[in-house]
């Protein structure tokens, strides 16, 4: 991360994006009030981000209504990485799900100020300067079920490094954790990496995590299987239902992996 200071992990659901980006943060940090997580969705503004007019009650009563500049998540990280004594500590911004705002809006004057660290860009509600000062970190995680690489503003993605996260690297993650804790269903990782050779697209694979940090029975595996994974197949296969029977769980089992593996 030190050559531009802010990354995008991408892969399809399931594959540790976030986790890993929590991971790296507290290592790079080494405390976890410099690390905020924030998650982007439709609705998310430019006022929540940057800096924005909030409507505020004054007066006797609070019978009158004023408006003031609020700076947003964004601004009052950089303003604490900036002073005096932060500027020798990393500060690490995470950024969930970014590719569901519209990212040219949000981030708005912070495209060139990303670019141009420590260089002031003023903004336009309090008329301050915006300075991103080197020891602020970006990491963005987003899914690639919905093809949405594609539709990330060019300029955003020129300023930042884009780190791929396949369920192919990442699939002997679940192998070994099964193996250390229930060796017992360690047959799931091979059919896991069985529905996704059977799905042959690395954007809409199955990641490991659906299936990590629990007590995996078969009982909580048939759970998972029809009220997480079957879902998301059918969102995935929506113009093409016919292909989600052989993605059933009982249909795997009788014509591949067993049990007893």
């Amino acid at each position: 991360m030190s050559e531009k200071r802010q990354v995008i992990f991408y892969g399809p659901p399931g594959t540790g994006k976030t986790f890993i980006a929590q991971r790296l943060a507290k290592i790079l940090t080494q405390h976890e009030q410099h690390v905020k997580l924030i998650q982007f969705h439709p609705s998310y503004t430019y006022e929540e981000f940057i800096e924005g007019l909030r409507p505020e009650l004054t007066g006797e009563e609070n019978q009158q209504l004023s408006v003031k500049v609020e700076p947003g998540i964004f601004s009052m990280l950089c303003d604490e990485a900036r002073k005096p004594e932060n500027q020798e500590k990393s500060y690490i911004l995470i950024i969930d799900e970014i590719n569901r705002a519209n990212t040219a809006k949000v981030f708005g004057e912070l495209l060139y100020a990303l670019e141009y660290r420590n260089t002031p860009v003023p903004l336009p509600y309090s008329k301050k300067k915006l300075i991103v000062p080197d020891n602020i970190y970006l990491i963005g995680t987003m899914n690639t079920t919905d093809r949405s690489l594609a539709q990330i503003d060019f300029a955003l993605r020129r300023r930042f490094q884009f780190i791929p996260f396949s369920t192919k690297e990442t699939e002997s993650v679940l192998k070994n954790y099964l193996l250390d804790n229930e060796p017992e269903m360690a047959w799931v990782a091979d059919l896991v990496n069985k529905v996704n050779e059977m799905i042959d697209d690395p954007d809409i694979s199955i990641g490991h995590s659906y299936f990590i940090g629990q007590e995996l029975t078969m009982a909580k595996l048939k759970r998972i299987w029809k009220y997480q994974i079957m879902p998301y197949l059918e969102e995935c296969f929506v113009h093409d239902r016919q292909r989600l029977e052989q993605f059933q769980l009982a249909s795997l089992l009788e014509t591949g992996v067993e049990e007893d593996e």
